[in-house]
């Protein structure tokens, strides 16, 4: 087997099924992509490939053979009906101000600083040891 032939049969196959915690549709086409940019695959060689690695009877394998047009007949094509079924994931991410706002809020005053607070388990420790 040639090294070309051990990386499409190292591919993951692809469900999206019913614990998608486990399964990233993104990781899934990049993998694939990254692959065929090594190959010199016709996009309808690609294409077959591609489907061989869906998994019988899950949800992706349904998308997919409910495809059409250029979809089924050009890697961009397809590429691009994926992205639109599985968007990817937006990151949002805090603003400077809201991170300040989290901090303000974890704040230790000064008028805390040295009164005995009690522990879950009873004990009592220093405010500034608890904080």
């Amino acid at each position: 087997m040639d090294n070309y032939t051990n990386l499409i049969a190292n591919l993951p196959t692809f469900n999206r099924g019913e614990d998608i915690r486990k399964e990233n549709p993104h990781t899934f086409i990049a993998k694939v992509h990254r692959t065929f940019l090594l190959s010199r695959l016709t996009d309808k060689q690609k294409i077959m490939v591609f489907e061989l690695f869906l998994v019988e009877g899950g949800l992706a394998r349904e998308w997919f053979d409910k495809l059409s047009g250029d979809a089924k007949t050009t890697w961009n094509g397809l590429m691009a009906a994926f992205n639109v079924c599985w968007p990817a994931r937006v990151i949002v991410a805090k603003t400077a101000a809201e991170k300040q706002d989290d901090l303000r809020q974890h704040m230790l005053l000064e008028k805390d600083l040295l009164q005995k607070q009690k522990l879950m388990d009873g004990r009592e420790a220093y405010s500034h040891i608890v904080w």
